[in-house]
């Protein structure tokens, strides 16, 4: 889960005046990514997205701590320096994932508005997910996947 700031916002610690993005990340599997609209919503988009029994990892974020109920939840404490329990239990490979993301915002897109926040995750994830697909594969089966022209004030409205 991730949160960011617009550029007109005053930037801090937390949650305040900041988009809350959620993500998973399946070992060997596809990322998701989506705004929530409150940091409260993180435990529904687990449950809505990850099958009940499964093994959740996560960092220490106290929304995460009712997971065990439901999951075996495993959190790592990144403010005690923690950052792995072995080779299995760590956070890294969802690191990787948000790193290529807010790559994308300040290299190609420089800021993101909260109206298309959630259409922006989904491009990205898409890429994401394909990032080991030749470049000119992954185009074309970008461009099959086209319906029809956009129109900018489609775009606005």
């Amino acid at each position: 889960m991730r949160c960011w700031t617009s550029p007109q916002q005053k930037a801090g610690r937390g949650a305040v005046g900041k988009a809350v993005v959620f993500g998973a990340l399946e070992r060997s599997g596809e990322f998701r990514a989506f705004h929530i609209h409150s940091l409260k919503g993180v435990k529904a988009a687990v449950e809505a997205h990850v099958k009940e029994g499964s093994i959740v990892l996560t960092d220490e974020f106290a929304g995460y701590s009712d997971l065990s109920s439901t999951y075996y939840h495993q959190a790592v404490n990144h403010s005690d320096g923690e950052y792995s329990r072995g080779s299995y239990f760590h956070i890294n490979s969802i690191e990787g994932a948000w790193s290529h993301i807010k790559r994308q915002i300040y290299s190609i897109h420089h800021w993101i508005s909260d109206k298309h926040l959630g259409n922006y995750l989904s491009e990205m994830t898409w890429r994401y997910n394909r990032r080991e697909v030749a470049d000119g594969d992954r185009m074309n089966e970008f461009y099959g996947r086209v319906d029809g022209r956009l129109r900018y004030r489609e775009v606005i409205a």
